[in-house]
C-alpha cells in the first residue's frame, strides 16, 4: 500500500469519527453532564445507529430497562446494536455472551474504528457488573488510536470511576483538560471524583473552575450543590441546584434535591410546596412521601404527617425504611392524641436499631416533651445501658427517675452523674431534691449538703438559675430556722429571694420567723 493511499485511508477514518461525534455531540454532552432525561429526548430525534444505542444507554441510566431493550433490538444486526445487546447480557451476568457481543462489533468495523471502542467501553461502565475492568481497556484502545481526543480521555476516566478507581480517572481526566485547557467538563469530572471521595475541599476549587469556563456546566451545578449541601451551606447550595433547574432538564431528583436543602434549612413550607408540586398528579416517587410527611410534621400538621408516612410506609420495602420513618410517624399519632399507637410505632424504631444512641434519645425526648413520663423512663434506661453511657445520658436517666417518684434510684443514679463529671451543678441540685422527697420533715437536713454545693457552683450566674436557686435558699433558710435557729442566717437568704424574686410568698411569709 502505498504511502498518500494509507495517507487517504486515514484521513477517511478521521472524517468518520469526526461525522459520529457530530451527530450526537448534544447528546453526549448531557450524557457527561449526567441529564438522563435530556439525553434520551435528544437522541431520540435521531434515526442514526449511534444515536439509537446512546438513547437506549441514557434509557438504561433511567432505569427503563425495557425501552433500552427495545431500542438495542432495533438495530440489533448493526455494531452498536450487539454493544447494547451486550450490556443487556451483562446485566444478566452472562459475561461470556456479552464479550462475544463486543468482540463481534468491533470485528465488524475492523477493529478500527475507535467510537465502538467507546461505546463498548461506556456499555460495561453503564452495567451492573462488579467487575468494570473491561470498560478501561475498551477506552484505552480508542485513546491509543487518538492520544490527544479529549473525549476518548474523559470516557476512559469514566471507565476507571465505574470501577471506583478515582485515583486513575483523574490522570485521563487530567490529559483530557491538557488537551483542551478551555474546556469545562474535565474540570467538573474531576471535582466529581473529588466529591465521591469525600474529599470536597478538592471538589470545590475544580468545579468552580469547571463554572468559569461554562457558566452553564450542568455537571458542576450538580455537584456543587451536592458539596455545598453536604457542609450544610443550605444557602449556598440551594442557589446552585436552583440553576440547575433552571436551565437542566427539572427532573424530580433534582426537585427532590431541592426539596431536601429546603427541609434541612428548617423552610419546611418551602419543601412541602415544592413536593406537592412534583406530585401532583403522579405521586410515583414514594421517598418525596416521607420527606413531605416529615416537613408535615415539623410544622404541627400532624394529620397531613400521618397521611403521607403511611403512604410511604405501605409501599416502601422494608430494608429501605429507616428509624427516623417510625419515629416521626409515632411523634405524629401521638400529637393528635393516639398515645397507644404512637408508643408502639416509637417502639418500632427502636427495634430497628437498638444500638442508636441518637434515635433512642430523640424518642425519650419526645416522651419527655408528652409528659409520658414511664415511656421516657423505659427509655432513659436503654440508653444508660449502651456502652459507655455519660453524665449527661446518667442526669436524664436520674431526672426520668424523679418524675416516676423512684427517688432513691434517682438519688443514686445523680450520685453516678458526679462520679462521671464532678462539677455538675444539676447533679447537685437533683440529688438535693431527692433528699427531701424521700425525708419530707428534713430533721436531719439531709439535703443541706447538696443545696449548698449547688449554690456555690452557680454563685454569679443567678439570672440563669434564677428558679433554682430560690428554691435552694429557701430551703437552707428552713434549715436554719428550724434545725439551727439561726435567725440572722435565714433572714441573709430570705433576703437573696427576694432580692431576685420580690413576689416570692414563701420568703415573705418565713420572713416572720426571723423577726
Amino acid at each position: 500500500m502505498n504511502k498518500s493511499f494509507s495517507s487517504f485511508i486515514l484521513l477517511a477514518a478521521v472524517l468518520l469519527v469526526t461525522n459520529l461525534s457530530a451527530q450526537s455531540k448534544v447528546g453526549i454532552q448531557l450524557l457527561h453532564d449526567e441529564r438522563w432525561v435530556s439525553a434520551e429526548k435528544e437522541f431520540g430525534k435521531s434515526t442514526e445507529e449511534a444515536d439509537i444505542f446512546y438513547k437506549g444507554l441514557a434509557q438504561v441510566k433511567l432505569e427503563n430497562m425495557d425501552a433500552a431493550k427495545a431500542s438495542f433490538n432495533s438495530i440489533a444486526t448493526k455494531p452498536y446494536g450487539k454493544i447494547g445487546l451486550g450490556l443487556i447480557e451483562l446485566n444478566a451476568k452472562n459475561v461470556s455472551g456479552a464479550t462475544k457481543l463486543f468482540t463481534e462489533a468491533a470485528n465488524e468495523t475492523k477493529n478500527k474504528n475507535p467510537e465502538i471502542f467507546v461505546a463498548i467501553s461506556r456499555a460495561i461502565a453503564y452495567s451492573s457488573v462488579e467487575d468494570k475492568l473491561e470498560a478501561s481497556n475498551w477506552a484505552k484502545k480508542a485513546s491509543d488510536m487518538a492520544k490527544s481526543n479529549t473525549e476518548y480521555r474523559l470516557v476512559w476516566g469514566d471507565a476507571f470511576l465505574s470501577a471506583q478507581d478515582g485515583g486513575n480517572a483523574n490522570t485521563q481526566y487530567e490529559y483530557a483538560q491538557q488537551y483542551a485547557p478551555n474546556t469545562a467538563m474535565p474540570y467538573a469530572k474531576i471535582g466529581r471524583v473529588y466529591y465521591r471521595m469525600k474529599v470536597y475541599k478538592e471538589a470545590l476549587p475544580n468545579l468552580k473552575k469547571a463554572l468559569e469556563l461554562d457558566p452553564n456546566n450542568l455537571l458542576a451545578l450538580n455537584y456543587l450543590a451536592q458539596t455545598y449541601y453536604k457542609y450544610r451551606v443550605y444557602d449556598t447550595a440551594e442557589i446552585y441546584q436552583q440553576k440547575l433547574i433552571q436551565i437542566g432538564d427539572k427532573s424530580a431528583e433534582d426537585m427532590a434535591m431541592l426539596a431536601n436543602i429546603h427541609f434541612l434549612a428548617k423552610d419546611y413550607e418551602k419543601a412541602i410546596n415544592l413536593i406537592n408540586e412534583i406530585i401532583k398528579g403522579d405521586n410515583k416517587y414514594n421517598y418525596l412521601n416521607r420527606l413531605i410527611g416529615y416537613s408535615y410534621y415539623e410544622t404541627g400538621k400532624h394529620q397531613e404527617a400521618v397521611t403521607f408516612l403511611e403512604k410511604f410506609l405501605e409501599t416502601q420495602p422494608k430494608d429501605k425504611i429507616i428509624a427516623s420513618d417510625y419515629e416521626n410517624l409515632g411523634k405524629a399519632y401521638i400529637a393528635l392524641g393516639d398515645k397507644e399507637k404512637g408508643t408502639q410505632t416509637l417502639k418500632n424504631a427502636v427495634d430497628m436499631n437498638p444500638a442508636d444512641k441518637d434515635a433512642i434519645k430523640a424518642i425519650a425526648e419526645t416522651f419527655k416533651k408528652m409528659k409520658m413520663y414511664a415511656e421516657e423512663l423505659e427509655y432513659y434506661k436503654k440508653i444508660a445501658e449502651l456502652p459507655e453511657p455519660t453524665a449527661s445520658d446518667f442526669l436524664n436517666l436520674g431526672s426520668a427517675l424523679y418524675k416516676n417518684k423512684k427517688f432513691e434510684e434517682a438519688d443514686a443514679t445523680f450520685t453516678k452523674v458526679l462520679e462521671l463529671s464532678p462539677n455538675s451543678a444539676d447533679a447537685y441540685y437533683m440529688k438535693g431534691k431527692c433528699k427531701v422527697y424521700q425525708d419530707p420533715e428534713q430533721a436531719t437536713a439531709s439535703a443541706r449538703e447538696n443545696y449548698t454545693k449547688y449554690l456555690e457552683m452557680v454563685a454569679g450566674s443567678e439570672d440563669k438559675n434564677k428558679k433554682k436557686i430560690i428554691e435552694a435558699k429557701v430551703y437552707l433558710a428552713k434549715v436554719a430556722i428550724k434545725n439551727d435557729n439561726d435567725k440572722a442566717k435565714a433572714k441573709i437568704l430570705l433576703d437573696e429571694v427576694i432580692l431576685l424574686d420580690p413576689t416570692n410568698a414563701e420568703a415573705a411569709d418565713l420572713l416572720k420567723f426571723t423577726e
